[in-house]
């Protein structure tokens, strides 16, 4: 995971695992509408002909705005930092063990923990370092192979341990 954390977002590289799990969902629509205007074009004089355009064009744009939702969730957003940033790592880590959190990654730029919930439901917390303020980003595991979840962002257990993280900034 540590290759993919860039310094303003994360990045997924085009056709990997990971790649294809977060934007999975996205991909099939926009491949369905592809194929739909495919037939379209392909019996353009039938009569349903218009039902092919309507599929098309509704499932092309649904997948590219889903896909650009996706995009845009894999931004870092920050908070404020006021103490000293080595007793909020320390702290950090006390609160994700003690709340079953898996540190995966742990070193001097950031911290990658995963939830150790259900098989297919998995949250993923990145907290990133900078001298006075903290970039975090909260999603679906990639490795969790849901990319529904990954489009529905529920996050339930990431949004109380991250508020956990946040109260002792």
């Amino acid at each position: 995971m540590k290759e993919n954390i860039k310094p303003y977002k994360i990045h997924f590289k085009i056709g990997s695992l990971e790649w294809l799990t977060f934007f999975g969902i996205s991909i099939a629509l926009i491949a369905n509408g592809l194929i739909s205007g495919f037939f379209y074009l392909k019996d353009m004089n039938s009569f349903k002909a218009t039902d092919f355009l309507i599929v098309s064009v509704s499932t092309l744009l649904i997948g590219i705005s889903t896909y650009l939702l996706q995009l845009k969730r894999l931004n870092f957003k920050s908070f404020e930092l006021t103490q000293k940033l080595e007793d909020f790592k320390e702290n950090a880590r006390t609160i994700l063990t003690e709340n079953n959190w898996r540190i995966e990654n742990d070193n001097q730029n950031f911290i990658v923990a995963s939830s150790q919930g259900k098989l297919f439901s998995s949250d993923m917390l990145i907290l990133r370092f900078k001298k006075k303020e903290i970039q975090w980003n909260l999603i679906q595991h990639p490795w969790s192979h849901n990319s529904g979840a990954a489009i529905l962002n529920l996050n339930k257990k990431g949004k109380k341990i991250l508020e956990k993280i946040k109260a002792i900034a």
